[in-house]
């Protein structure tokens, strides 16, 4: 009976991170048994752990290489992982228990719309099966059109499943690739299909599901959601000034883009500003890019997708209403009015909580790693962005890291994938929807200096 309480008293944030716990833990089990390497020996359990970590929160750092360690199993573990996260693994489950004729209860219907940030979970159900729906034809049309460029390349059996793996991982946002040899996709940057099909599905991916939805049940964008433009609007900013100051920063660098065409030199700049959003694929090398780049591309990292994404990072709905809130605060206007709607200030605290957070955890993360490796502060700054905001794309350090920061750069990625808000709201067991606005009373206002 005890049990059963303390089994009920369990919080949706709670359940969500056991899960995600879970999964990983299954995926490291795995990828330590013989079948999974190449070579068909036992892995080490610190680097399983951080590559199905890594998989499962679908941010793609590796310290070991995925297109030449592991054997056909262990890619297929990795990329069965991936695909659990990108999509959560709530929504699967609810899919399989559907399958098998289950009922879904209101409890567990609320656990799915948390897990989906979703405010509501009237017709979750529906919902959850157009998402899957949806992933399942996004990624084959992606495998299709990556196949006519892989099967110029490789036997048409491996160029099906090469598609097949690199579709999944860029609509996940993951940003593994089978290339091997830590090469990534430095050899095709030629190649507009690859690029271009690659882009599309990592920003399909990164916009979120409710976006990609209103978008192709709506006729008119003036008659979009209004989530769906604030999402939309800062989602093509950040890709136009991402790509105008990695053309800029790069065109002249003899180490990434000087001797490409121009063409080249286009479709480069466009996979630079995409992958941050956070996929981790790359076309040049980020530890020879110039510090323009690198600090544009940390920009980028760091706010990431969209909520309800595949993506991580602060999200680009949270960047918006500080943005709005900058500008209304220096227009010294009170409300903060966009596309004919009011931002209220319980949706601005939080996005202040959700930005400030993840970046107090990744300053203590740096130093850390400035204390405990031997390695240049710029690039474990890098790193660590890249793994709080699970994007992937790294300077060449990960492998390099100490069993110490594998573990703090594992643990990072689980908090960047699962949120570190429902992390503290997990481990305090408060509720996630308490309303600041509702006490009985309220203390006398204070004046603070600002």
């Amino acid at each position: 009976m005890i049990n059963r309480q303390k089994i009920r008293k369990i919080s949706h944030s709670q359940i969500l991170a056991l899960g995600f716990l879970t999964v990983i833990l299954i995926g490291t089990v795995l990828l330590m048994l013989p079948i999974s390497s190449a070579a068909g020996e036992f892995t080490d359990f610190i680097s399983c752990l951080f590559t199905a970590t890594s998989a499962t929160c679908v941010t793609g750092l590796t310290v070991l290489d995925t297109g030449t360690y592991w054997s056909v199993f262990g890619q297929i573990v990795i990329i069965v992982l991936i695909q659990i996260g990108g999509l959560g693994f709530m929504s699967l489950t609810t899919i399989l228990l559907l399958a098998l004729g289950k009922k879904i209860s209101i409890k567990n219907k609320m656990l799915i719309s948390s897990s989906l940030s979703l405010d509501t979970p009237e017709g979750i159900i529906k919902y959850v099966k157009r998402v899957v729906m949806f992933t399942f034809i996004v990624e084959g049309i992606g495998a299709l059109l990556l196949f006519g460029r892989f099967v110029q390349d490789y036997p048409l059996l491996k160029a099906i499943y090469f598609s097949v793996f690199h579709s999944i991982s860029a609509f996940c946002n993951a940003g593994f690739d089978l290339i091997g040899n830590g090469v990534g996709f430095m050899g095709y940057t030629a190649s507009p299909i690859l690029n271009i099909t690659i882009c599309l599905l990592i920003v399909i991916g990164g916009i979120g599901f409710t976006v990609a939805m209103d978008v192709l049940n709506t006729k008119k964008l003036s008659r979009l959601q209004f989530n769906s433009k604030i999402v939309l609007t800062t989602t093509a900013v950040l890709l136009i000034s991402g790509f105008v100051v990695i053309f800029i920063a790069e065109y002249n660098n003899p180490a990434t883009m000087a001797n490409m065409s121009f063409g080249e030199k286009i479709l480069t700049s466009l996979f630079a500003c995409v992958t941050p959003r956070t996929a981790g694929f790359f076309t040049i090398n980020y530890a020879e890019v110039t510090s323009v780049t690198y600090l544009m591309t940390v920009i980028l990292m760091f706010i990431g997708g969209s909520p309800g994404s595949t993506a991580g990072g602060i999200k680009t709905s949270c960047i918006a209403i500080l943005t709005v809130a900058m500008y209304r605060t220096i227009k010294g206007q009170g409300d903060m009015n966009v596309f004919g709607r009011r931002i209220t200030e319980a949706q601005l605290r939080k996005a202040v909580v959700m930005s400030f957070m993840p970046l107090l955890w990744t300053i203590f993360v740096i130093f850390l790693l400035c204390a405990t490796q031997n390695i240049a502060i710029a690039d474990l700054i890098f790193e660590t962005v890249s793994a709080i905001a699970t994007v992937g794309l790294t300077t060449g350090i990960t492998a390099s890291l100490n069993n110490f920061g594998r573990v703090l750069i594992t643990i990072t990625m689980f908090f960047g994938r699962v949120g570190i808000m429902t992390i503290a709201y997990a481990v305090t067991q408060k509720r996630e929807d308490v309303n600041t606005e509702s006490s009985p009373f309220r203390f006398p206002e204070g004046n603070i200096m600002l």
